[in-house]
């Protein structure tokens, strides 16, 4: 049974405060929706005509805008041991607090229920503050859909990854402009979970991007990582906070079946490759 790139990602949803009331804007199932609003193609066709638009259905539409927004991954988090930090106000969300605006200071409920040749990278992660555009300029779209908070921001990561993992398969050709944008994501996600694996931020890490039909691998040596990596593993395993699994680094879907993932997996020491089969259910 195929699997769609949502699978494990369990849902979660944002309230806003939206001309006075408390709205709740929900993703689900790849599907981000604003629950409150029974007619948005309507409500967007008023404010076409010289209407109010509503701060929901506007939070839609940024994000239709920047569902595959190579940006959002330069500026989001690259894992637990890379926090991002606002600095100013979102439109949506008071950045100093996490609330909703207009919300006096409650915070935002984030529930979850629960081409074969390859890239080297080997620039080091810097510093990921997420910082307002400067006064008088328009505003960033994307930071403020970052700052609707992590669970939130990391379903719009994971589309974008599983947009470009899908181009990367179909157009190798027409996405070779953007291979440095989508290398450097690769490789700061993987450096941050390789050190987080491994217990040391000094570890050192190399990449390979490969193509998606070769086999991943990964090796030590003097003290290096080498790792040769396809773009999917961010959206089939890191976006789905499968990087380590019972102390064991993975490299890729062996089989998958809805709630169910057979993973390649390698020990610290990266000299024997072994599968982990796991639930997601």
């Amino acid at each position: 049974m195929s699997r769609t790139w949502w699978d494990g990602l369990l849902p979660v949803e944002v309230r806003l405060d939206c001309s006075g009331a408390n709205h709740t804007i929900c993703w689900r199932d790849g599907v981000v929706d604003a629950v409150d609003h029974e007619d948005p193609e309507g409500e967007r066709t008023l404010a076409a005509l010289g209407g109010t638009r509503s701060p929901c259905i506007e939070l839609l539409d940024i994000w239709a805008r920047h569902a595959d927004d190579l940006r959002v991954l330069t500026i989001a988090s690259r894992g637990a041991s890379d926090p991002v930090h606002p600095v100013g106000e979102s439109r949506f969300v008071s950045a100093a607090t996490g609330s909703p605006r207009g919300s006096g200071g409650r915070v935002a409920r984030i529930s979850a229920r629960a081409a074969t040749s390859g890239w080297v990278a080997y620039s080091p992660q810097s510093p990921n503050p997420m910082t307002r555009a400067r006064p008088g300029l328009p505003p960033d779209e994307v930071l403020d859909l970052l700052a609707l908070g992590g669970a939130v921001t990391q379903r719009l990561v994971a589309e974008i990854l599983a947009t470009w993992s899908l181009r990367l398969t179909g157009d190798e050709a027409g996405t070779a402009g953007y291979r440095p944008a989508i290398t450097a994501a690769l490789y700061g996600r993987l450096l941050a979970s390789v050190r987080t694996w491994l217990g040391d931020d000094g570890t050192a890490v190399e990449l390979e991007m490969i193509g998606p039909t070769v086999t991943p691998s990964m090796a030590r040596r003097d003290g290096v990582v080498h790792a040769r990596l396809p773009f999917a593993w961010l959206a089939d395993i890191w976006v789905k906070d499968l990087a380590v699994v019972l102390g064991r680094f993975s490299l890729g879907t062996v089989q998958s079946e809805v709630g169910r993932l057979r993973l390649a997996t390698v020990g610290p020491d990266c000299t024997e490759v072994r599968p982990v089969t796991v639930s997601l259910e």
